[in-house]
């Protein structure tokens, strides 16, 4: 079967699910730019958006048989990829700080959350 027929995300989402590594290697092609613009929006850390993206990839194929069908894989890997970054930055004590980037709390800033 030849990945590039099959158009539609429930299709192609349907065929990772059942273990299909074309499906995979499509998905990540067709989403890990995007995904990288996306997680881009959260931090300016370039290596952090990277290895978030990595996990996500890695989350959801080792875990594929008990993940749900969709039919939006853009919309569920912008979670998942939203959910690391987040779980990430707060596990690093990183705060937003304006301007679009997050930064590193001082002791005294952690004191008042």
């Amino acid at each position: 079967m030849d990945i590039k027929r099959d158009k539609d995300d429930a299709s192609v989402w349907n065929r990772f699910l059942d273990g299909d590594r074309e499906a995979y290697a499509h998905i990540f092609e067709r989403y890990v730019r995007v995904l990288f613009m996306y997680g881009s929006q959260f931090t300016g850390n370039r290596e952090l958006v990277k290895d978030c993206i990595q996990d996500v990839f890695v989350k959801i194929y080792s875990n594929r048989s008990n993940l749900r069908p969709t039919d939006n894989i853009k919309y569920y890997l912008f979670a998942a990829l939203r959910n690391s970054l987040l779980n990430n930055l707060k596990r690093n004590k990183v705060r937003f700080g304006g301007g679009g980037e997050f930064r590193r709390c001082r002791k005294s800033e952690r004191a008042g959350l």
